[in-house]
């Protein structure tokens, strides 16, 4: 009864249960639109039925279920423009010269303890995850004096072990700096800069609820940013201190073809196990960035590092310049 089956049928049923629109189907999601008050009498008079002339079960061991890739929807919402991911990247900004692009570098940044912000700690909740709980960070924006020049690209939330606030990360924290190598010590306008930033490093276009925890008036959530399209992917994941989704401009996502899977081991951080409501979840430092993702499953579960996305190695070892004829030719990207 399913062959006749097309992928519009697909995108309606998918489009009739996401109610916040974000592209994703929450568990809340799926429940409400199962759910209809009016049939619950008739459905316990089914369901008593059923268990006083139980059926023998059925061996589903022979039956295959073949999955079958179907577009996304903005796949299919062409808008006339480039579809190549370079070609789209590389298209200067409005008002931007070509050459000027090559102005601009970007360069890996090791963060040290005065360039992040402690925003969350996990004081009062327990865990039995081995550790003394665990503090959260954002990194901070670069100083007054070197906005001009510089921009400090956020691609996702940082955390380290212990409560304190003010500790130092023990782990080390990347992310990525843009420079306009043009700019002098008295420049004052950045605003090349901002367009650059913009049109290489967009923010999401919304965020997919990846993990919340809530004990004792104490809240937690960690949400996964959900890219303006499929030329760009978010590497990190989002921390809010409440259940509320964080606003859009808190990350950036980057080109989707700078990135590789993982192989770097992901190490463990804490775990809700003892106070989650339902299966406990593990955070985790991934990827060289050493962000933080969430992951069901306990302690022993260790997600696979494929699943998390790192640099190109020749990216992530050396600063370079957003120069067409450099990315086509000494990256081969």
């Amino acid at each position: 009864g399913l062959h006749n089956i097309i992928p519009a049928h697909v995108y309606e049923l998918v489009q009739s249960l996401d109610r916040n629109r974000d592209g994703w189907i929450q568990k809340d999601e799926f429940m409400a639109a199962l759910n209809d008050p009016s049939l619950e009498a008739e459905i316990r008079v089914l369901e008593l039925n059923r268990r006083a002339s139980a059926p023998p079960p059925l061996n589903l061991d022979s039956v295959e279920v073949k999955n079958e890739r179907i577009a996304e929807l903005h796949e299919l919402e062409g808008d006339g423009g480039p579809s190549d991911p370079l070609e789209v990247l590389l298209m200067s900004p409005q008002g931007l010269q070509g050459d000027r692009l090559s102005e601009f570098e970007v360069s890996i940044k090791l963060l040290g303890s005065g360039d992040v912000e402690n925003m969350w700690n996990s004081q009062g909740v327990p865990n039995h995850g081995g550790t003394k709980g665990m503090a959260v960070y954002k990194p901070r924006a670069v100083g007054m004096h070197e906005t001009a020049r510089k921009a400090r690209v956020c691609l996702g939330h940082y955390g380290a072990y212990g409560i304190r606030g003010n500790a130092k990360p023990q782990i080390d924290m990347r992310t990525l700096e843009v420079t306009d190598t043009s700019a002098g010590m008295f420049t004052m306008n950045h605003d090349d800069l901002d367009k650059i930033v913009d049109h290489v490093f967009p923010h999401p276009k919304s965020y997919h609820r990846a993990w919340v925890m809530e004990h004792q008036g104490k809240q937690a959530s960690m949400w996964e940013p959900v890219p303006p399209t499929a030329t760009f992917r978010a590497v990190g994941y989002v921390f809010s201190p409440n259940m509320s989704a964080p606003p859009l401009d808190a990350v950036r996502c980057m080109p989707a073809h700078w990135l590789t899977p993982s192989e770097h081991q992901p190490r463990f951080l804490w775990s809700d196990s003892i106070v989650a409501k339902s299966a406990p979840t593990s955070l985790w430092f991934v990827s060289s960035f050493n962000l933080i993702a969430p992951s069901r499953g306990s302690k022993e579960m260790v997600p696979q590092p494929h699943t998390f996305h790192d640099m190109k190695p020749e990216l992530f070892a050396y600063k370079f310049r957003l120069d067409p004829r450099l990315l086509e030719e000494g990256l081969n990207l």
